[in-house]
């Protein structure tokens, strides 16, 4: 009974937290229409990424963030120009004469973006579905676009089309740095060098600052606190403990909240047109993300240094016997030695051969591969528990116990 209720607890808390991460990153929208009545859209990056750039950094007390290697300089200036720095600009920009339940109808299709540079400058290989759902979601775009025949809306909304690109170029080339690093020093990173390439905004930003209405200054940190900021660590937490598919369920609700959020703050009321070029891109983005099962792995620890990439055990060969001894961490080595109880054949039994020669120690551990890199941990299989620093299963558990007695 205990159990469940508290399995209940934590489900609730999870639902809490992808809630919250809706709302938030749906309300972002109006709440730059709002700030841009006392910021240009330049001011209005340089502030939100400041303070959520501060914000961030806040949390460094308590959370590991190691600095980056130099060779990975040039890709992370390239993912915080693209993802921090020219999405802020160009979405600013946009939401001068987009409505924000428009501009968040046509950021949908960001996935579909994604997907395709994936295709071309990486060889991802595309199902039928993804390159339909692809085509059918910028198509959605496009109506959007060209909804009204107004020469500012128009352009407006390729701005932000613009930068619905620039968020996927970011998504796009942070794959690599998420085999190194985690999605919060990712982030981290991203968010410093995207504020520090707008810094030379800031003596117009301070001027602006002083003469803004307290209603666009308070909306300008809100962007920059909570859908900025708390919105990764609240979608941190949430997708960690959800499969895939229902994380990313979620995320068709963000323009449609934003609609509903902008109507009930703004006023803002978009056209017949409009909507249905929103539908059509969610209905390309849904063809583009067929739930695929989830990625389970028994082998390795997660985010520890020398673990492989999660692998199905029925693709890694048996373990071969002798050489030196293991590594206390279960670390990868060419070869199964006494570790486990010193017993060499318990120690080959739980092992395996990775793909690249490795030797990857059986640990029970359940994992989710996410969608930008990180795994997370799902718990354990099996009855092992671990005693006096020392994890087994119950019989050895037993023989080591009756052993000390």
């Amino acid at each position: 009974m205990l159990g469940g209720r508290v399995g209940w607890v934590q489900l609730n808390r999870t639902l809490s937290a992808l809630a919250a991460t809706v709302g938030l990153w749906a309300s972002a929208f109006p709440a730059i229409r709002v700030a841009l009545q006392g910021y240009g859209p330049t001011q209005l990056s340089l502030l939100r990424l400041v303070v959520a750039s501060a914000a961030l950094a806040a949390l460094l007390p308590w959370v590991k963030v190691r600095p980056p290697a130099r060779r990975d300089l040039p890709r992370i200036l390239a993912v915080g120009a693209s993802g921090m720095s020219a999405y802020q600009l160009l979405l600013n920009w946009g939401e001068l004469h987009v409505p924000a339940g428009t501009a968040a109808l046509i950021v949908a299709a960001v996935p579909a973006i994604s997907a395709l540079l994936a295709a071309v400058l990486l060889g991802e290989r595309l199902t039928p579905a993804g390159i339909v759902g692809s085509l059918v979601a910028l198509a959605g775009t496009a109506v959007i676009a060209t909804s009204t025949g107004e020469a500012s809306y128009t352009a407006a909304a390729w701005t932000v089309l613009a930068a619905a690109v620039a968020q996927a170029v970011y998504h796009f080339a942070i794959k690599p740095l998420l085999r190194r690093y985690s999605g919060l020093e990712v982030t981290l990173y991203a968010m410093w060098v995207g504020t520090a390439l707008l810094l030379p905004l800031a003596p117009s930003t301070v001027h602006a600052l002083l003469e803004a209405p307290a209603d666009a200054t308070l909306a300008a940190v809100y962007l920059g606190l909570l859908p900025s900021a708390a919105g990764f660590v609240v979608w941190g937490y949430a997708v960690a403990r959800l499969t895939v598919t229902a994380a990313t369920a979620a995320l068709y609700l963000v323009p449609v909240t934003a609609l509903i959020v902008a109507y009930v703050w703004l006023g803002e009321e978009p056209e017949t047109a409009q909507l249905f070029g929103g539908l059509i891109t969610l209905i390309g983005v849904a063809f583009l993300e067929q739930p695929r099962s989830a990625i389970r792995s028994r082998l390795g620890r997660p985010g520890v240094k020398g673990v492989g990439e999660p692998a199905a055990e029925e693709t890694l060969g048996p373990a071969p016997a002798g050489g030196a001894k293991d590594s206390p961490r279960g670390l990868c080595v060419p070869c199964a030695a006494t570790d486990h109880l010193d017993d060499q054949g318990s120690t080959q039994a739980r092992s395996a051969v990775s793909a690249d020669g490795g030797r990857q120690y059986r640990s029970g551990y359940r994992t989710r591969l996410l969608p930008w890199g990180d795994v997370a941990f799902l718990g354990r299989r099996g009855r092992q528990a671990k005693i006096r620093r020392h994890r087994g299963e119950p019989r050895e558990n037993r023989e080591r116990s009756a052993g000390r007695s």
